[in-house]
């Protein structure tokens, strides 16, 4: 049993614990109180007249107060039996709990429908508390600076679960706002907030997302070099309930002086709802003039996730200045974070890591041989050095012959996932490698943006071969692509010059379009430097995949760019460069390409045509895009041409963007879609 509270914490703080009227039970927090979860627990049934508890607590040099309904307080304390012997103090400065803010009693006297009064040891009034934001038939009143940003707000899902409700509000328009200094000196700490408002639906405009209320969201952040976050990345945010407002904040260190950005995600279970970027400028101290609050610059609904079967494994890693941080999710609803792998200069790493594959041979035996073991070295490497342990032994248990399906979402566009190669240590100490991830799962990629499709088609496909790239295989590769018309199938041939390809694609009337050719990354393998080679010397770069062109992607088309280095992103003109970045279009409102497959390096002819054969082959037969691009790895693989040895990079070259499940839709009737 449990020893009296009062008495067992009477020694440490004689004043800690008041007992007030009305109702209310007061814990107040010394710093370094040694009060644990299972300690409150103990304390708060102690007082079985108390229908509200009111937690005092220093945090950062400042009081904080927060007042909770009995309920409330036993699901903070009780909702991990793992906290019980932890301290309430170190948790409330971090993650405070569903709490009803308390606020100055003078500034809310007009406020109307309030939570309940708080009152001191002598019955004074001294504040109240509101469960919903205040307001006045004359607008909305001033919030104090405690309650933007509302902190205590952070686990507002735990809140509305408590609440006794008879039946559930119907889904509503919500939107996301955010505002953060303009202007800050470089060493300064700037505050981004982050608010959910609900509308009335004659109130929602373009921009507004449809939620449920009580359903948690996760918002994450990601700073630029220039800023840092002080107190995490990501805090769960609860569509409100009953009240009509929510916020959520996050502290950012400066680190240097120019333009920075922030970006901002909102997920639900694991797919991205909304995207929000921000602009710092970061200034000298002599420099900074008064901070003037701006407001987000730009707001990104993408759709809704649909009820389609999911991956068996979402691998979400979102970019840091210093590193990478992961959140596995699986089709069954579970979530699981790891620690962030602090790793600099990433780009180029990657970058080397391609050029070193670049400079492999494989034109003989041996050399093959020696090529093969190269690139097995270097993927375990890559997985030894960019994913955390914890997540390693989780994939290591999963992994198998491709029966399970993995996406990676990231908006890199230079870290081979599939080339990452299994490694772990035995029972024995000795050191064991596995399969790449790339033939352990059924793997594709996509960018954090809204859900890849379930479907694609490939009813009006356009076909770009160069007649003078001097491949061996292109001129099979154009007859089998040219043989995919039937059963009402459409396939046109685009006159590979840049004056006709951008007139076809400006035109939006292809949903599939396979180019076979030369391409590559540039010098310096910049993604929107990125360039298909055409006949004539010309080429076509992803920098130029703007304006009029970008009807292309208006069916959502199937995209195959069957060419070396075409999926290599980099840092381009507006962001992360790179074919994958233009198609998917995770920073736009109108809807990218259903699927896009490039290649990271270089790919030797006979086996890239022994991939799209087999990938194409495999769609026609229902294959789910995932399984089918794990068999034509494996196609492209035991190529073998002649007496030469077969391919040992080719195969692991591919980048499939697409979700893993998405199939080839019942083809119908079309009419011709012209040239």
């Amino acid at each position: 049993m449990w020893p009296d509270p009062i008495q067992r914490l009477a020694p440490l703080q004689p004043e800690s614990l008041l007992s007030l009227d009305r109702n209310f039970f007061v814990i107040e927090l010394a710093e370094n109180d040694g009060l644990t979860h299972a300690g409150a627990l103990a304390l708060m049934d102690a007082q079985p007249s108390a229908a509200w508890f009111l937690l005092r607590w220093w945090h950062q040099g400042a009081l904080q107060q927060a007042a909770l309904r009995r309920n409330d307080l036993r699901t903070f304390l009780g909702d991990n039996k793992q906290r019980a012997d932890r301290r309430l103090l170190p948790r409330l400065g971090v993650l405070p709990p569903p709490v009803a803010p308390v606020h100055d009693l003078q500034r809310y006297e007009a406020a109307g429908d309030v939570g309940a009064v708080v009152v001191d040891e002598d019955g004074v009034p001294m504040g109240v508390t509101t469960t919903r934001r205040p307001t006045t038939r004359g607008g909305r009143l001033t919030l104090p600076d405690r309650y933007l940003p509302d902190r205590y707000l952070a686990d507002d899902a735990l809140l509305d679960a408590a609440l006794d409700m008879d039946e559930a509000p119907p889904v509503a328009p919500h939107r996301l706002d955010a505002s953060i200094p303009a202007q800050v000196r470089v060493g300064d700490t700037v505050t981004l907030v982050i608010a959910l408002d609900r509308l009335e639906r004659a109130q929602a405009t373009i921009g507004d997302i449809d939620l449920h209320p009580g359903e948690p969201l996760e918002i994450t952040v990601q700073g630029d070099a220039r800023l840092q976050p002080v107190n995490g990345n990501s805090v769960p945010l609860g569509v409100p309930a009953t009240e009509t407002f929510r916020a959520v904040s996050f502290d950012f260190r400066t680190l240097e002086v120019g333009p920075a950005r922030i970006k901002a995600f909102a997920f639900r279970n694991g797919i991205s709802v909304a995207r929000m970027v921000l602009g710092v400028n970061v200034v000298l101290p002599y420099e900074a003039s008064p901070p003037n609050q701006v407001q987000i610059q730009e707001v990104l609904p993408l759709p809704a996730p649909s009820v389609d079967p999911q991956p068996d494994l979402r691998l979400l890693v979102m970019e840091s200045a210093t590193g990478l941080r992961f959140q596995l999710r699986t089709a069954g609803g579970g979530v699981e974070d790891f620690p962030a792998v602090a790793l600099h200069d990433l780009p180029t790493r990657m970058r080397e890591f391609v050029g070193a594959i670049e400079g492999l041979t494989i034109g003989k035996q041996e050399a093959a041989e020696k090529a093969l073991r190269q690139l097995q070295s270097w993927g375990a490497d890559l997985f030894s050095r960019l994913i955390p342990e914890p997540l390693q032994a989780l994939l290591w248990k999963h992994q198998g012959t491709g029966t399970l399906t993995l996406q990676v979402c990231s908006d890199d566009g230079w870290i081979p996932w599939e080339a990452c190669r299994l490694v772990r240590e035995d029972a024995n100490g000795r050191t064991v490698e596995g399969p790449f991830l790339a033939e352990a799962f059924a793997m594709t990629r996509w960018l954090h943006g809204g859900p890849a499709p379930s479907t694609f088609r490939l009813s009006r496909c356009a076909l770009v071969v160069p007649s003078d790239s001097r491949l061996d295989t292109a001129s099979r590769e154009r007859d089998y692509y040219l043989a995919l018309a039937k059963n009402g199938r459409l396939v046109t041939e685009v006159t590979p010059r840049y004056l006709p390809l951008t007139r076809a694609l400006e035109s939006g009337a292809f949903d599939a379009w396979h180019f076979c050719g030369h391409a590559n990354a540039g010098a310096l393998q910049q993604g929107d430097r990125a360039a298909l080679r055409l006949e004539g010397n010309e080429t076509m770069t992803a920098s130029l995949f703007a304006g009029t062109v970008e009807n292309a992607l208006l069916p959502r088309p199937f995209i195959f760019f069957n060419a070396c280095q075409s999926a290599l992103g980099g840092a381009g003109l507006t962001g992360v460069g790179g074919w994958a970045h233009r198609f998917i279009r995770p920073n736009r409102e109108r809807h990218g390409a259903a699927v896009f497959i490039g290649t990271y390096w270089s790919v030797y002819d006979e086996a890239a045509h022994a991939f799209a054969t087999a990938l194409y082959d495999g769609l026609q037969l229902g294959l789910p895009i995932g399984a089918a691009a794990l068999q034509a790895r494996r196609q492209a693989r035991d190529q073998r041409t002649g007496g030469r040895p077969g391919d040992p990079l080719s195969w692991l070259a591919y980048t499939v963007y697409a979700d893993p499940l998405a199939r080839l839709e019942v083809h119908h009737e079309v009419t011709d879609a012209g040239s």
